[in-house]
């Protein structure tokens, strides 16, 4: 799976892993009584915190790769941190920390939550191996792809949910990026939206659906076709 775009969830996530770290340098600056801008302090913390410090590594390399791994290694990441701060308000019973300790668990949770929906979206599942051959009755739903030059591709929707989808597209061109158009025909109708290509998969490309990006004047879009799926129980 090649990662082309990366949304929001990533960046904020990464984000999440280094305020972590940080926060329990604070924890710790807290019990031992000095200052949290301390270099000298701030570095020695590190290196004496070699396990965590690889851990946040790896989870922040899974994060940035999208890898589906990163589900283990997150919640191991922020147990490892809610138990370093609950030994810490242990040691000093500072009530201070236990508040902080309290909040960050939820706000870590929440982040996982958001994080493994994520990775369950369709971009990210192109629900097909490399060189299988295209089965119309398996993937009934066929598609035009218009890219930002107007040039048209025509593709087979074979992964799909609320706000992405997954395409084979014939022929497959190297480097379709950017913003492009879509027109699903099905039951006799089109159904037209607009979306980022965000990821690639041997010849297929994820895409991810731009809100409010569907073409003016149509009347038909991608909430129609998901809303049909649904009534069908096709999804």
């Amino acid at each position: 799976m090649k990662i082309f775009k990366r949304g929001k969830s990533v960046r904020n996530l990464m984000i999440f892993i280094i305020f972590s770290l940080y926060y329990l340098y604070v924890i710790r600056s807290i019990v031992d009584g000095h200052g949290v801008f301390n270099k000298e302090k701030f570095f020695s913390f590190f290196l004496d915190q070699k396990l965590l410090l690889g851990l946040g590594l790896v989870a922040l390399w899974s994060i940035f790769k999208m890898k589906r791994y990163s589900k283990e290694i997150i919640p191991l990441f922020g147990l490892f941190i809610f138990f370093k701060s609950f030994y810490m308000f242990y040691e000093s019973g500072h009530k201070v920390i236990l508040l902080g300790t309290f909040v960050y668990l939820p706000m870590a949770f929440l982040l996982y939550l958001l994080w493994v929906e994520e990775l369950g979206s369709s971009l990210l599942n192109p629900n097909f191996y490399k060189n299988q051959l295209y089965r119309k009755d398996k993937y009934p739903f066929w598609l035009t792809l218009t890219d930002n030059k107007g040039r048209e591709y025509a593709g087979q929707l074979t992964n799909w949910d609320e706000y992405s989808c997954f395409t084979c597209i014939k022929p497959y061109k190297k480097g379709l990026r950017g913003l492009v158009n879509i027109t699903v025909h099905f039951l006799g109708r089109k159904f037209v939206a607009q979306g980022l290509v965000m990821t690639g998969y041997d010849d297929g490309l994820g895409i991810k659906f731009v809100q409010g990006g569907e073409k003016k004047g149509s009347t038909l879009g991608w909430k129609d076709f998901y809303a049909i799926m649904v009534d069908r129980g096709m999804i």
